[in-house]
């Protein structure tokens, strides 16, 4: 059963629902995937389950969050599905990320986006776009975490209005705005770091509308924060205090990771206001927040503002201890981005590698079952090819909708082959081969059955069959470029039709019997189903 067979109307609803409303999903997918397991249907319960730990994750059920996960993704590696190990490690690094844990994430999500590539599934590539980029983002990454962005919005065109791809935009005006105001933290010009602040708010003002008309105060919330950094770079401190009160309002203060980062942010706008106490105060929530979850994402910006609000409060030996834990962490971080670095190459280059693999073999199947069921000399279909077809077309003939089989012998091959041996026999069999395809169109089917016996099943009534051998009739008797000047090929073919749903066999049977009395006619001939069979008969 192929992956578009199993992802049914029910599947898909619950990946949608998975993204859409992620712990509040919980509930009616665990039950979904409850009842899979107890029907027994494991196919289609590894579909399932990618959703159940992504919705696990966001309720911060970790274990069972990597248990659905890893569930999955052995299921996908044994049956070798490019896209569902993608999904499945997109879940593994979306627990990372909560978990607070980028090494992982970053691994996790390196390789899964690598496999999205391959799958050429669009709104895919946008969701594992969403959590590389996101470990990039909170890792410091910056121009790394845009490009991954920007490529997941390249392919997201003509689904803007999904909810991955609001994300996505969300993810991307986070990524522009840390990147601006770090350009505008290091001085470079202001012509490098405004157009990204600007572009950062256009980007979240129609995905706002969206979510507050959808009452997705979560994710308002989030998105607040990002507006308020691009206010911070463009100067605007009171429209970033106002971004930043209203995410506050409709915050989820058990989020650790939200609540860190909005610390940071709040911290960073009353320091340019001139507000050290205020910003202190921001920051110690940020460090309780990170305490309760002992993720350190983050931590190093803390401490380099908890530093510079003691530094202007005159509170030097403070300012010098936070000062010195900043520099640790960002220490630690350097490191940890090296091996992070080294670990996501060497997970693409082995993601590459079984990919070129899993290619290798996918082509070799491909030309086993191409070469099983199709004529080494003429390209042509084979019997077995034949057969197949005819049996898949003649259950839905109609009146409307005929199917006419034609079987043709050439006329005195055996003297071609006698004369001139088997190479010019094999060149006569590739002329009619050719004529024989320029004759089909895609709905029909022409085939060598054996020697020099071919055979067509035309999408169309007899009338239309007869017009089409007299043309191939013709055009077969024309000198052909592989032969020798006294060779003219000839043929003769007979013609049945079904305009209701019969026997193959059967059909085989009349148009056989035709065939036959187009040779007893004289050969070169063409006879329908049915015409009479003149009585001397021709060898």
């Amino acid at each position: 059963m192929t992956e578009q067979d199993l992802l049914d109307d029910d599947l898909r609803s619950l990946d949608r629902l998975a993204e859409e409303r992620g712990a509040g999903a919980l509930a009616t997918i665990q039950a979904a995937v409850d009842r899979m397991r107890t029907e027994g249907d494991r196919d289609r319960l590894t579909w399932a389950l990618p959703p159940l730990a992504r919705s696990f994750a966001l309720c911060e059920k970790f274990d069972e969050a990597e248990a659905a996960a890893n569930e999955a993704l052995a299921h996908f590696r044994v049956n070798g599905s490019v896209r569902g190990q993608a999904l499945a490690l997109n879940a593994l690094g979306l627990v990372a990320i909560r978990r607070g844990v980028p090494t992982r994430a970053l691994e996790m999500a390196g390789e899964a986006v690598v496999l999205a590539r391959a799958s050429e599934d669009p709104i895919l590539q946008v969701r594992i776009a969403n959590t590389l980029g996101v470990v990039l983002n909170d890792i410091g990454r910056l121009p790394e975490a845009v490009q991954i962005f920007e490529e997941g919005l390249r392919a997201a065109r003509g689904f803007q209005g999904e909810a991955v791809v609001l994300r996505l935009r969300s993810n991307l005006s986070l990524a522009l705005s840390r990147w601006a105001l770090k350009d505008y933290d290091d001085r470079v010009p202001e012509g490098n770091w405004r157009a990204r602040a600007e572009r950062a708010l256009a980007l979240m003002v129609p995905t706002l509308a969206t979510w507050r008309e959808q009452k997705r105060w979560s994710l308002v919330s989030g998105a607040l924060d990002q507006v308020a950094i691009a206010h911070i770079v463009l100067g605007d401190l009171q429209a970033a205090h106002a971004a930043l009160d209203e995410a506050e309002a409709v915050m989820d203060e058990s989020a650790a990771h939200s609540m860190v980062f909005f610390a940071c942010v709040r911290a960073r706008a009353h320091l340019l206001a001139n507000e050290p106490l205020l910003a202190l105060q921001a920051i110690e929530r940020g460090h309780a927040a990170a305490d309760s979850r002992g993720g350190h994402v983050h931590m190093d910006e803390l401490f380099r503002l908890k530093s510079l609000a003691h530094e202007s409060r005159a509170e030097w030996q403070e300012a010098l201890a936070a000062h010195k834990r900043f520099h640790e962490m960002r220490t630690r971080l350097v490191l940890e981005r090296a091996e992070q670095q080294a670990s996501a190459l060497a997970v693409a280059l082995n993601t590459e590698r079984a990919l070129r693999q899993v290619s290798e073999e996918r082509d070799r199947a491909e030309r086993a079952h191409l070469e099983a069921r199709h004529d080494q000399l003429t390209g042509l279909a084979n019997r077995r090819k034949f057969d197949e077809f005819l049996a898949g077309v003649l259950p839905r003939a109609s009146d409307e909708h005929p199917v006419s089989l034609v079987l043709i012998d050439l006329d005195h091959f055996k003297s071609i082959n006698d004369r001139h041996r088997h190479l010019v026999g094999d060149a006569a069999l590739r002329w009619v081969a050719t004529h024989l395809q320029a004759q089909c169109r895609q709905t029909d089917l022409p085939a060598r059955l054996g020697g020099d016996e071919f055979a067509l099943v035309l999408s169309a009534p007899l009338a239309v069959a007869h017009q089409v051998c007299n043309r191939l009739r013709v055009a077969v008797a024309e000198r052909g470029p592989d032969l020798p000047a006294d060779v003219t090929v000839r043929l003769s073919a007979g013609i049945a039709e079904a305009s209701a749903p019969c026997d193959a066999l059967h059909l085989f049977k009349r148009a056989d019997e035709a065939l036959y009395a187009a040779k007893a006619a004289g050969r070169d001939a063409v006879r329908n189903d049915g015409d009479p069979i003149p009585d001397a008969r021709h060898g």
